[in-house]
């Protein structure tokens, strides 16, 4: 139960081990969570995992949006070009670099700092995502400005 005094770790016991929730409830809350709003907490993928059908505007869009992909290493941005079994296909991929002491930050040429520069194409796979979220918009005007060359307003 936890880690000793001299360090050494001991694994809980049975006795240890308690269930927060019976099994009936933790089904019953599961289904109240499906029925009020409209989420399944039981699938899988980036289109199942944020469909919320109780509102117009779902929080994951479709292909063809700009995301931020969370890893452990750091945040990608790109646009999504397809969701496989296996990971996000995102296109002209950068790593998005913070300023140092500062709020703001800027991107990597690539997916990593000595990767490839320029990408077209990259994929992040699903086991080292920890989410995927629509990029807050002045950074997405960032990333169109660092892929295009395109200076947004």
């Amino acid at each position: 139960m936890g880690p000793k005094s001299d360090g050494d770790f001991v694994p809980p016991t049975e006795e240890d081990v308690v269930d927060v929730y019976p099994i009936e409830d933790a089904v019953e809350m599961i289904n109240r969570y499906r029925r009020d709003f409209g989420i399944d907490l039981l699938t899988t993928g980036t289109q199942q995992q944020f469909r919320n059908t109780n509102t117009k505007e779902k929080t994951m869009k479709a292909v063809g949006e700009i995301v931020t992909i969370v890893t452990m290493m750091g945040e990608v941005v790109g646009r999504l070009k397809e969701e496989t079994s296996f990971g996000y296909v995102l296109e002209s991929p950068r790593l998005f670099v913070p300023a140092q002491g500062e709020a703001a930050g800027g991107f990597a040429p690539g997916l990593s700092m000595t990767g490839v520069q320029n990408p077209k194409e990259g994929t992040i796979n699903k086991q080292v995502a920890l989410t995927v979220c629509i990029t807050h918009q002045q950074v997405a005007d960032g990333w169109t400005e660092a892929t295009s060359g395109i200076v947004l307003p």
